[in-house]
């Protein structure tokens, strides 16, 4: 399994910033391994249950899709996106803590493959971790520039 943990400060508010985060279907706004993120078709926008498909860029031009369903959502301080397919499980824990005007964001991301694919799970860490800095200084200055998501009703 592949793990890395990111963390940095951004001067927005605490709801701004986890309502960018909890609304996955804006990683193809920072991410830029994401070539597309969509909202699924059934369920809620945000929340537990809430679902995204995305198509993630894996090398070489070729994109992979994949449904990301949140587990877990407390706002403002914490939210979990999974992913789990026939050949790997992904997980995003996203916890958002501070004051309004000094928020730190910390992404806990692991992906692991299934099966036989898990032998190269030796292999998969140095690629992750790119793939996980370019994601986390994307929704890092998505944010400052003033990205938000979708905002409960």
């Amino acid at each position: 399994m592949a793990r890395i943990i990111r963390t940095f400060t951004v001067e927005r508010s605490l709801a701004e910033v986890f309502d960018g985060i909890a609304d996955f279907s804006t990683a193809e706004q920072w991410d830029p391994g994401v070539r597309s993120s969509r909202p699924g078709a059934d369920g809620p926008r945000v929340g537990v249950g809430a679902t995204w498909d995305l198509n993630v860029l894996m090398g070489a031009g070729i994109g992979l899709d994949f449904t990301y369903t949140t587990t877990s959502y407390d706002r403002p301080e914490r939210v979990v996106h999974a992913t789990d397919t026939w050949f790997a499980h992904g997980e995003d824990v996203v916890t958002v803590a501070g004051t309004d005007g000094a928020v730190e964001v910390t992404w806990d991301a692991s992906f692991a493959f299934k099966g036989p694919g898990a032998w190269f799970d030796g292999l998969l860490q140095k690629s992750f971790e790119g793939v996980v800095d370019r994601g986390a200084r994307g929704l890092e200055n998505w944010l400052r520039a003033g990205g938000n998501g979708h905002r409960p009703e």
